[in-house]
């Protein structure tokens, strides 16, 4: 039957598939796609737009036909409120898909903030900005169109038949209404010089704990997250920095902490472009309350004056007694940010 089918990929899927026991999927390049981390941080970058787009597929899956797929597709930009501070704008759409038949989830979402200085810097002494953020989105949850039922498997044969009666009552669309979602997000950032700088934010997403079920009389709801980041940027050597990133999530009784340590290379007769090369390890929290080491990230960006590209393969584990399946990864971002011109241009620092 297909809650039982539907039941059984829920929970492999939030057991397993993304390496985190939470509701919501997440990429394992945490800042490459940075208002799903925390809204706020729309327009806090030196250009005037920024465009960013994310990949994730998970591979050695039980099947071929079972797919495990996480997209993003981010824009924000800002807009002078007065002499000092800035209105900002975002978008972004979302989808993440997962099984076989395929479970999927699509959102969209706009969303505004302001963005406050609180510190000009002189001498070295520092820019603070202070970034308030909202998005506003409208989400749907639904079986894909190859959905087949238990009773479409033809033992005979040993495999689907969809030819056969599916034995679910008739005229059931199995899909959500669109449903409304709020997210918010504050942030606080300090740059003492271009390749120096911290920041720390919290945000709250589902704050409406929207209903997603798709199933006739389910009450499914996404439960209400907590995000907390920090992170910057220091100098270790003239041409070496590191950028590392501390990440926590709470989503019901689901937690996850990610650690960061990115480092950047930049000789000065690359001028504008850069390589950064690092890690990020995921700790997650298991059905049981325990926790256990749940992937290891390893990333790459090229920075190609107003270009990014960052590929990413992350090798996951699991607690005891889950399932067998293999959970690896494969992740790929590309960001392109518009240049500012000088009126536009903030100091803030680098994620």
């Amino acid at each position: 039957m297909i809650i039982e089918r539907t039941t059984f990929a829920l929970l492999l899927y939030f057991s397993s598939v993304f390496q985190v026991n939470g509701q919501d999927p997440v990429f394992s390049q945490i800042t490459s796609q940075p208002l799903l981390a925390n809204p706020a941080f729309a327009g806090l970058h030196t250009g005037e737009v920024r465009a960013s787009i994310q990949f994730k597929k998970q591979s050695e899956l039980p099947t071929s036909s079972y797919k495990n797929q996480l997209s993003a597709f981010g824009i924000d930009t800002r807009y002078k409120a007065g002499s000092k501070d800035f209105w900002t704008l975002q978008g972004l759409i979302s989808s993440f898909k997962i099984g076989d038949p395929s479970f999927v989830h699509q959102k969209v979402s706009l969303g505004g903030g302001y963005l406050k200085l609180l510190k000009a810097g002189r001498y070295g002494k520092g820019t603070q900005y202070l970034s308030l953020a909202f998005q506003f989105g409208l989400e749907q949850t639904f079986l894909a169109s190859n959905t087949w039922f238990s009773n479409q498997y033809d033992t005979n044969l040993g495999t689907v038949n969809t030819t056969l009666p599916s034995g679910e009552p008739t005229g059931i669309t199995y899909a959500s209404s669109l449903i409304p979602d709020l997210n918010a997000g504050v942030l606080w950032s300090n740059s003492w010089s271009k390749n120096t700088g911290i920041y720390a934010g919290v945000s709250l997403f589902h704050i409406n704990e929207p209903k997603t079920g798709f199933i006739p009389n389910a009450d499914t709801r996404l439960e209400r997250k907590t995000t907390l980041i920090a992170g910057g940027e220091w100098s270790l050597t003239e041409n070496t920095h590191i950028l590392p990133v501390f990440y926590y999530l709470v989503q019901g009784p689901h937690q996850r902490i990610s650690l960061g340590t990115p480092l950047r290379f930049n000789p000065r007769a690359w001028n504008d472009q850069a390589l950064r090369a690092g890690i990020w390890l995921h700790g997650n929290q298991s059905d049981n309350g325990k926790w256990f080491f749940g992937e290891i990230t390893f990333q790459t960006i090229f920075e190609l004056k107003n270009i990014q590209l960052g590929l990413a393969y992350a090798i996951g584990q699991k607690p005891i007694q889950t399932s067998s399946f293999s959970r690896n990864s494969f992740e790929i971002n590309f960001t392109w940010i518009k240049p500012a011109d000088y009126k536009k241009k903030i100091i803030c620092p680098r994620i």
